[in-house]
């Protein structure tokens, strides 16, 4: 799994492997239109899932601290607090 790190964290937490199989935007929104999304939104999250690719939405802001005045959580604190969520 090396170098999806959202997917490494939650394996980790869960002390599970998780297969990480890579989609491209394109395929992304072709089957979210054949799943029944408005073609429109899932051109719109092909442009967004573009940017995440090419590193470009990688922005840290302080606007949750700003806007409910507490500290954003990481993923990993977040995927260990929702373990159990997970486990069935």
């Amino acid at each position: 799994m090396s170098g999806h790190r959202p997917v490494e964290i939650l394996a980790d937490v869960l002390d599970r492997d998780i297969e990480f199989v890579p989609v491209t935007p394109e395929q992304y929104a072709k089957v979210s239109i054949e799943r029944g999304t408005p073609e429109g939104q899932a051109r719109g999250l092909q442009n967004l899932h573009e940017l995440f690719r090419a590193g470009r939405s990688g922005v840290l802001a302080d606007d949750v601290y700003n806007l409910t005045g507490i500290a954003p959580r990481t993923f990993r604190q977040w995927c260990e607090q929702h373990r159990a969520d997970f486990i069935s």
